[in-house]
């Protein structure tokens, strides 16, 4: 699995700080010359340098940017490679390092940034070639990587929670969290990880024309069953056979479902998942047992400022997820199965206390 940037840790007090700390970490690794620059009192646009800071060097930029950069974002870079090169150094070189790869647009932008200096040779390092070093340096990611539970392991391994047996599962645990722990406590550990209560899973979103938020509901579906939980896409629950044979409308069969299954995952891509969210989103009874997953460039929109703020009131969970980053590297499935992972655990110690929801 890629390093997932938006997770990022570390003895830092931000995200930024703590990415900032990682290109060092980075750089120190590619480059043992290379001298980070406490910038509290002002870096002079150098981050991290390479050669003599008062003369000629290259210069390492670094900008915690996740997402499109935004016009202030872009006059931020500028500005920074104006002060680097503002200064009495030569500056043969000058790389700017943020985890996110340009698109066409920004490509364009940065091409008359380069137009525009002709005097330094000017380097983008984007999310891809930060991804090629940090799996390099595998010390690295893991200095900056969140400790992983056990819905990331699995994820990893592969694992089909229904098959595997506890000794197997108890040796990939361990080798995870690179634990000495006693193989008793381990084996434990692994038994009641089988044993733990499987939910009933009701999966909204696109159909097989989906593009890729239709591959990453299947990938859940599939990936919820090997955790040991029962996933239904909810058009093969309710098929318009059986509406015809009912009588039934469609939204009433959906109600229907939303209330007999312990947890309901959106992935808010398509007309009828649009649908089902402004119908049934506004429900409290369901609303606390769901999760509605939706681009983050439909924040600013007429569900992002209206139902779906009335659906964290209810306090429905809502993942605002970057497309296509998030589909494609893991970090929306892993977000998803984390949440039903915590669903389960709550589902069992109502259970084992004798303290059931209603």
């Amino acid at each position: 699995m890629t390093f997932d940037f938006a997770q990022i840790v570390g003895s830092e007090s931000s995200r930024e700080s703590n990415f900032s700390s990682l290109c060092n970490r980075l750089l120190l690794a590619e480059y043992p010359e290379a001298q980070p620059v406490e910038g509290k009192g002002g870096d002079e646009g150098l981050d991290t340098f390479l050669g003599d800071f008062d003369g000629a060097c290259e210069v390492f930029q670094h900008k915690y940017f996740l997402n499109t950069l935004s016009p202030s974002q872009r006059r931020q870079v500028k500005a920074s490679l104006q002060t680097a090169l503002g200064g009495p150094r030569k500056v043969r070189r000058w790389v700017l390092m943020i985890p996110k790869d340009l698109t066409p647009a920004e490509l364009r932008w940065f091409a008359n940034l380069k137009a525009a200096n002709p005097e330094v040779e000017i380097v983008f390092w984007g999310k891809t070639k930060l991804q090629e070093l940090l799996a390099k340096h595998a010390d690295v990611a893991r200095d900056f990587s969140p400790t992983p539970n056990i819905v990331v392991i699995m994820m990893q391994s592969e694992l089909d929670i229904r098959t595997v047996s506890e000794d197997d599962l108890a040796s990939t645990v361990r080798a995870a969290f690179r634990t000495e722990a006693p193989d008793e406590i381990l084996n434990s550990i692994a038994r009641e990880l089988k044993a733990r209560i499987s939910l009933r899973i009701l999966l909204w979103g696109p159909g097989t024309g989906g593009g890729k938020v239709y591959e990453k509901r299947a990938e859940l579906k599939e990936k919820l069953t090997k955790l040991g939980h029962v996933a239904h896409f909810s058009e093969d629950v309710c098929t318009s056979e059986l509406l015809a044979r009912t009588g039934l409308n469609l939204s009433v069969a959906e109600l229907i479902q939303a209330q007999r299954y312990d947890y309901v995952i959106c992935l808010m891509a398509s007309p009828g998942s649009i649908g089902e969210v402004h119908d049934f989103a506004r429900i409290r009874r369901i609303a606390v047992k769901m999760m509605i997953c939706i681009d983050q460039n439909h924040k600013s929109g007429y569900s992002g400022l209206g139902v779906l703020r009335i659906f964290e009131g209810y306090n429905g969970k809502v993942d605002w997820f970057s497309s296509p980053t998030d589909l494609t590297d893991c970090h929306l499935a892993t977000r998803v199965l984390d949440q039903i992972h915590k669903v389960a655990e709550t589902k069992q110690w109502e259970l084992s206390t004798g303290r059931l929801s209603p």
